[in-house]
Formats: C-alpha cells, sequence, structure tokens
C-alpha cells in the first residue's frame, strides 16, 4: 500500500478532530466563567483542557465506533467501518473498545492542534483588522 491509500483515513481523522475541537470549544466557554471563580492556574488549565480533551475524543470515537484497527485494514474505505450496525464482537468486544479508546487518543491530540490552528487563524484576523483600522472583515 502506498502512502495516497491513507488519505480517506487521514481526512476521517480530520473531521472527527476538529468536530472534537467545536465540542471543546463549547465547554470551553463554560468553564472559562467558573475558572475565574476559583482562581485556577494556566497549568490547571491545560491539564483539564487535556483531560477533557481525552474524554470527549473517546465518547465520539465510541459513538461512532470509529476502530483505528478496523479502520487500517481497509484505508481506502474507511467510512465503511464506522456505525455498531456490522460490528463483530470478538473477545468480548476488547478489540472494538480498545480500537475506539485508541482513536479517541488520537482525535484528542489532533484536536489540539485545530485549537492553536484556529487560534493563528483568529490571530491574523485581529492583526489584519488592526492593521487597517476596520472595525470587522464581513
Amino acid at each position: 500500500m502506498t502512502g495516497a491509500s491513507y488519505i480517506p483515513v487521514i481526512w476521517l481523522l480530520a473531521v472527527l478532530s476538529i468536530f472534537v475541537t467545536i465540542l471543546l470549544d463549547l465547554f470551553k466557554k463554560r468553564q472559562v466563567e467558573k475558572d475565574d471563580l476559583i482562581q485556577a492556574t494556566i497549568e490547571d488549565r491545560t491539564q483539564a483542557f487535556s483531560q477533557r480533551a481525552v474524554l470527549i475524543g473517546i465518547v465520539l470515537a465510541f459513538l461512532v465506533r470509529a476502530n483505528i484497527f478496523e479502520i487500517l485494514k481497509n484505508p481506502e474505505t474507511p467510512a465503511l467501518f464506522l456505525g455498531w450496525r456490522n460490528a463483530e464482537f470478538s473477545w468480548w468486544g476488547l478489540e472494538q473498545i480498545l480500537g475506539c479508546a485508541v482513536t479517541g487518543c488520537l482525535l484528542a491530540f489532533l484536536s489540539r492542534f485545530w485549537n492553536e490552528f484556529f487560534k493563528i487563524l483568529s490571530g491574523l484576523k485581529y492583526l489584519i483588522r488592526s492593521k487597517s483600522g476596520v472595525g470587522s472583515l464581513r
């Protein structure tokens, strides 16, 4: 198999990790108000963000049954392995549980990348807006 055959897997993981990033952003807005009340440190916020990312990633992976082991068996069509309708349970579902958990951790890791990427885009938008003196970029 060539590297090009894994492009659909990369797209699938990118879409799922962006979804995790969006969910994290929704929870982060609620958490900031709570953190301001208790004066949480930056390390505490970073650790809480990472834990929340892993939890949301694993829950999302279980909901859509994104088992990385099954997805990598046939990387050209990874979407065929999503969903619980055709799941085969061997070893009491241990492979399904482990595969979804690994995928969830991978999604959490990738969501940090998207979070930083969107921060950079937001910073560029602010920089362009301040340089041009325009109130908004609409």
